[in-house]
């Protein structure tokens, strides 16, 4: 009986001892089950914030299901601030700067400023995107392409975020 009772309390301890070790091993698991959920809710009240925004500044964007890209787009495509005049300043000193690069075109409608600039190289639109930042403003590239061995660049200029 005495042999009985020792092997039973073993299993016992085994079981136990196994039940404590699974436990061990599952407790990471849930607690980065855990964190995933609370970020994932973190992210959707995120969502919701920026839809929100988005929304407020521009009601017809309500009916969109992705409302927030489409707002920073038209944020960009703005009006400059200041007017246009001051952006367009802006933009020819900013061309000037940058050794043979001419501005071919410059319109303002619906999207905002738009300017076609003609250019030797991909990377001088890095310096004229320096001098519009530094006046406060933001630019798009909507296009560049090479053309006859030179660049020519649609740019969106609007107000920086």
């Amino acid at each position: 009986v005495h042999d009985g009772r020792e092997r039973g309390q073993a299993a016992r301890g085994w079981r136990l001892a196994a039940g404590l070790a699974a436990a061990l091993l599952a407790s990471p698991l849930i607690l980065m089950a855990a964190e995933g959920l609370r970020d994932r809710a973190a992210a959707d009240r995120a969502g919701a914030d920026a839809r929100a925004g988005a929304v407020k500044l521009y009601p017809e964007l309500a009916t969109m299901k992705d409302t927030a890209p489409e707002a920073l787009r038209r944020l960009d495509a703005g009006p400059p601030p200041g007017g246009t005049a001051r952006a367009m300043a802006a933009v020819f000193a900013a061309v000037e700067r940058v050794p043979g690069a001419e501005l071919d075109d410059a319109t303002l409608g619906g999207e905002g400023l738009r300017v076609t600039m003609n250019h030797a190289a991909f990377n001088d639109l890095d310096a004229v995107r320096a001098d519009l930042a530094e006046a406060g403003l933001a630019v798009v590239d909507e296009t560049s392409a090479e053309e006859g061995g030179r660049m020519i660049s649609t740019l969106t200029i609007g107000g920086a975020r």
